[in-house]
């Protein structure tokens, strides 16, 4: 069944959407007949709402959103999430030892579909995806992305045309979205890197599914091994291990360490796997070459990266030897770029057996003792080996362990966190989600943690990864039902940091079936099996959680706990407390299970947003500030007057958010906010030098300056690419996250210009890249005027401009006719734009104007017609007396006309002129009477007096002169006329 369903975002408060709640349900308390069958509503946390009352109150996000605590996050596998160009699709080297079938290769998913379901990832309300590594890999089984043979290439079998890595970070800025990046930095491939240790060349062009086409060895290998191609796998191995990290190892860009231990130093110089060869991080040109790595994603517009397996580098030689090298390039190209770091420690507790140096709280410090600062040496990789050793070791067992209050409040007062001893890398919680069996473990864990943790409200916060589920599930994706992920995804949206869910989770894909088997078993029977016959259909979003959807995509939409994570996405955007506040569970202030107080204070921002919060059961919150305070999930209003407000009874997987509105309170409302900056950056893209970056607030636009880069060899500016689309200088443009405007260069060579009149080529010159064409004059055409659809400016590339030809209207003033007057007025507006035009001729402007005067001169004559018929038209069909000034005017008008004005004349109009006329004439026939004769009308009439008249006093009984001044008034109720009789020309001008 298709199934079609839209979501209007509102402008109302989330407390109107819930002021609908008409029951209370558990935000789990899902089932198929309650989503499909309650007449078009749609089961949401606390109660049934309209489907149109998901809602967020974008005003107070866009408000308040300034860093990536803001962002809520949608990780996914690209090549299993959605196949956009089956074209590119290709086996892994052991995809048939695995039985992944044709219709299913490893390498399925691609850079086109992901650009094609952002619009998915909006409606479900995430603000930023978060990719599995992109660079070039080279393995048997390398589809995730962490086997990279080229750490500065991306993987071209992501690619189509028009759809490269570039094209998805734009895609994302231009949707709003941002972008967290993982990277590969502690190791690469077996086969090599090429740009590190050169064995082989990636080979493009070859049959990826084939290893002898795919990669070809260099000199560097067929030097040392002649006859490697001939030898068995296991000495291929061998043969590459010798070069990579054996005794060939001359470069050292490899620890050449070949054993491996997780519970000492080991753990940071061995390798993780057979296609994971650990990089010499510790040497200075590996840790350029990664900090360059980092750079390329950034200049490319990347918000976020995520050093992915980050525990296997010590945290020294990140601190000391990557980091500054990545920041330098960062801060002199004007760059803003948040780090985060994945430690996988497997353990429940902070520290993983008691070892600082592997846990995940140590990477978020940096070096504040002596002995470990401001001692890199960029020469002798053998010294900083040694170094990172005595480093980790010195670590390695608990004592003086740095602790912050960074993320907690002072009582529930919000206070600037303490960044000093930061080292700026901020963690994937692996301790949290290892405890995400349940959320009341998770809590527990995260409380525990936090304290070490230099600001724990950076911490990304997940239930499971594309690598690893839990505990106790460590396997397998989470299996323990819709409730339980209710409830821990309630905890992760609402404690602190920053929320991440797996692909899939919205519909529990895959549930409790093993997320990784290697090339064992098709993946189809895995956790990372194909996901887009789940977004089958289409979608559009218009801002998030705003979609319309059909098709499969739109009952995926439309699951359990993707209503779930849509209503708590819409939540958590609208409390800025809950994105990047502080947390208490103090006793003096909070008593229950899993309840706590959120505030985050910003007087710059005009923010004080304070929020309680309890999951899955009551609690009650005293010593909080008096007003009303209003749940977001239910919308139930408490009016708190003794400092305390008591939540009853919260079933299991429900929860409940109070929002301070009182006075002085950021509350629902954006009123009182500071609009938040957001940055264009400009980009030299291959060129050289800066351009200062562009902050904008609100609704304000940026104007593209002129480019002052110095453009790359044989090159030329051919405008601005931000988020994908062109630009020129002095153009206005929007963006809604940081973004890039990237100078984009043309070859500079010669180009043709091509001139088309009439089809007919009739001139053809070449222009210098960047130059103006010469623009020749348009070749004549009688009755027309001519120019070039283009100013021939800025040439940069093989170019035809074509003449437009527009015909100049032939008019004669006596022959128009009276129903030629709206074409008239028609071609006379369009001549009059044409002639704002600068590019036509002196010549071609006069023809313009003759054309618009001989236009004027025959609607002056159709006037004059319509006006004389509107005189005689006022004529009353009964003639009396005192219709006698009436048709005096009228009749005066028509005599006024030109001989061809009166044929214009309406025939019926002339004949009731000439009957009112008659009729006027019989009742004026004098009558004779002989005691009251006829006066002689050629002698003077004289007043009482008998005087005569003074010409400035008229008191005669000839009204000729007053006919005319009744004419004039008469027309069209009062309007004004005037008759001007021309010896020759005789004209009727009418003045409206």
């Amino acid at each position: 069944m298709k199934m079609k369903i839209k979501f209007t975002k509102q402008l109302l408060s989330i407390l109107l959407c819930a002021a609908m709640v008409a029951t209370s349900l558990p935000l789990w308390a899902f089932t198929a007949e309650t989503n499909q069958k309650a007449e078009g509503k749609t089961a949401v946390p606390g109660g049934i709402y309209l489907k149109s009352a998901i809602t967020v109150q974008e005003d107070i996000f866009n408000a308040t959103r300034t860093d990536f605590r803001d962002e809520s996050v949608y990780t996914l596998m690209i090549t299993r999430f959605n196949d956009g160009d089956s074209s590119n699709n290709v086996h892994c080297w052991d995809d048939a030892q695995a039985g992944n079938p044709d219709t299913d290769p490893a390498w399925r998913g691609d850079f086109k579909g992901l650009i094609e379901k952002l619009d998915y990832i909006k409606a479900l309300g995430f603000t930023a995806i978060r990719l599995n590594p992109v660079a070039q890999n080279a393995s048997g089984y390398d589809y995730h992305g962490y086997h990279p043979i080229n750490l500065k290439e991306i993987d071209f079998r992501y690619e189509s045309d028009g759809y490269t890595y570039q094209d998805v970070i734009d895609a994302c800025h231009a949707k709003g979205l941002k972008v967290m990046q993982d990277v590969v930095l502690n190791s690469t491939s077996n086969f090599g890197e090429e740009n590190l240790r050169n064995i082989f060349d990636v080979n493009e062009d070859a049959d990826w599914s084939d290893i002898t086409e795919a990669l070809v060895p260099t000199e560097l290998l067929l030097e040392k091994y002649p006859d490697y191609t001939d030898l068995p796998v296991f000495q291929q191995f061998q043969a590459r291990m010798d070069l990579i990290k054996g005794s060939l190892n001359t470069d050292e860009f490899y620890h050449n360490e070949t054993s491996m231990n997780y519970y000492n130093y080991l753990l940071q110089h061995g390798s993780i796997a057979g296609d994971c060869l650990d990089l010499n991080t510790e040497n200075a040109a590996v840790a350029l070459y990664l900090a360059e790595s980092c750079f390329s994603y950034a200049e490319m517009g990347v918000d976020a990266i995520m050093i992915s397996d980050a525990r296997h580098i010590n945290r020294w030689s990140l601190n000391e030897g990557i980091l500054p090298l990545l920041r330098g390039m960062l801060d002199d190209a004007d760059i803003e770029l948040e780090i985060f770091c994945e430690v996988v420690s497997r353990t429940r507790e902070t520290w993983d057996n008691n070892n600082p140096s592997a846990s995940v709280p140590f990477y978020t410090w940096k070096e504040t003792e002596s002995q470990w600062q401001n001692n890199w040496d960029s020469t002798n990789a053998g010294a900083n080996v040694q170094t990172s050793i005595e480093h980790y070791n010195a670590h390695s067992t608990l004592g003086d362990v740095p602790t912050s209050s960074n993320a907690v409040l002072d009582g529930i007062t919000y206070h600037a966190p303490d960044y000093s001893k930061s080292s700026g890398m901020h963690p994937y919680d692996f301790t949290m989600m290892w405890n995400f069996e349940n959320a009341g473990n998770a809590f527990r864990a995260g409380l525990a943690e936090d304290q070490y943790m230099n600001d724990s409200t950076w911490n990304l916060t997940s239930v499971d990864t594309w690598a690893y589920g839990p505990d106790g599930m460590e396997k397998n994706r989470y299996s323990l039902g819709t409730q339980a992920w209710a409830e821990n995804l309630n905890l992760m949206f609402t404690f602190r940091g920053i929320p991440s869910i797996l692909y899939g989770t919205e519909i529990e894909f895959q549930k409790n079936v093993p997320i990784d088997m290697g090339p064992n078993v098709p993946l189809s029977e895995t956790g990372r099996a194909y996901y887009g016959d789940n977004l089958t259909g289409t979608i559009t979003s218009d801002g998030f959680l705003n979609f319309t959807a059909d098709g499969k995509i739109g009952e995926t939409l439309n699951g359990f706990l993707a209503v779930h994570i849509r209503q708590l996405n819409a939540i958590r955007m609208s409390v800025p407390a809950l994105r990047k506040g502080q947390y208490t569970i103090s006793s003096d202030y909070v008593a229950g299970n899993m309840a706590f107080i959120k505030r985050y204070t910003n007087g710059s921002e005009g923010i004080d947003s304070l929020a309680l919060v309890t999951i899955s059961g009551g609690a009650t919150f005293k010593n909080i500030p008096n007003g009303k305070y209003i749940d977001v999930v239910t919308g139930d209003v408490q009016n708190v007057t003794n400092g305390t407000l008591t939540v009853g009874s919260v079933s299991s997987g429900s929860m409940r958010v109070y929002v301070c509105c009182a006075s002085g309170f950021t509350g629902l409302d954006a009123a009182g906010m500071s609009a938040a900056s957001r940055t264009l950056r400009f980009s030299a893209n291959g060129g050289s030098g800066t351009i200062s970056s562009i902050s904008i607030k609100g609704n304000e636009k940026a104007i593209l300056p002129e480019c002052t880069f110095t453009a790359p060899a044989n090159s030329l500016f051919a405008g601005w690419n931000v988020n994908g689309t062109m630009y020129q200088p002095g153009d206005e443009v929007e963006f809604s996250v940081n973004s890039v405007a990237r100078a984009v260069w043309k070859e500079n060579h010669t180009h043709t210009v091509i001139y088309i009149a009439d089809g007919q080529t009739v001139f053809t010159e070449d222009v210098e890249c960047g130059k103006d064409s010469t623009l020749p004059s348009v070749p004549h055409k009688e009755g027309y005027i001519g120019k070039w659809d283009s100013d021939g400016k800025n040439i940069i590339d093989d170019t035809y401009i074509n003449a437009v030809y527009t015909k100049i209207p032939a008019i004669k003033p006596n022959e128009v006719k009276l129903d030629d007057k709206t074409e008239l007025e028609d071609n006379k507006a369009k001549l009059e734009e044409e002639l704002k035009d600068d590019s036509y001729t002196e010549d071609d402007k006069k023809n313009i104007q003759d054309a618009i005067d001989d236009i004027d001169d025959a609607l002056e004559i159709i006037g004059n017609v319509e006006a004389v018929e509107e005189l005689i038209d006022k004529i009353p069909d009964t003639i009396e007396k005192s219709d006698e000034s009436a048709i005096k005017a009228a009749d005066e008008a028509y005599n006024a006309l030109s001989d061809y004005e009166k044929s214009l004349v309406d025939e019926a109009a002339k004949k009731d002129l000439d009957d009112a006329k008659a009729a006027l004439a019989e009742l004026n026939k004098p009558v004779t009477d002989p005691d009251n004769p006829i006066t002689d009308p050629d002698k003077p009439v004289t007043d009482p007096d008998n005087t005569v008249d003074e010409p400035e006093n008229p008191q005669t009984a000839d009204n000729s002169n007053m006919f005319l001044l009744i004419a004039l008034l008469f027309i069209s109720g009062g309007a004004v006329v005037t008759l001007a009789i021309v010896d020759i020309k005789r004209r009727y001008t009418v003045k409206h």
